[in-house]
């Protein structure tokens, strides 16, 4: 599961789907992303979205796409932790 996060707002996401879905309702601003890394560690991933509905990594401009959050989901899934 990831968690969606805009200052006070936390919205948790069970696919990929809905999250891109999610992150595209908050075009202009700059959220965050959690989730449960392999390592066991909590990943943050902080975003922008354009305009246009576009995600991407905030710091180094990386596409944050269905792909991306399919990956995310898949390592999750393969640990336990998303009921497939």
């Amino acid at each position: 599961m990831l968690t969606i996060r805009n200052f006070n707002q936390r919205i948790e996401c069970d696919s990929a789907k809905m999250t891109l879905e999610t992150l595209q309702s908050f075009k202009g601003l700059s959220l965050s992303i959690s989730y449960i890394a392999p390592s066991g560690l909590n990943r943050v991933i902080f975003v922008t979205v354009n305009l246009d509905g576009e995600v991407e990594d905030s710091y180094n401009a990386t596409k944050i796409d269905l792909t991306y959050l399919t990956k995310i989901f898949m390592l999750e899934l393969a640990q336990g932790k998303v009921n497939g």
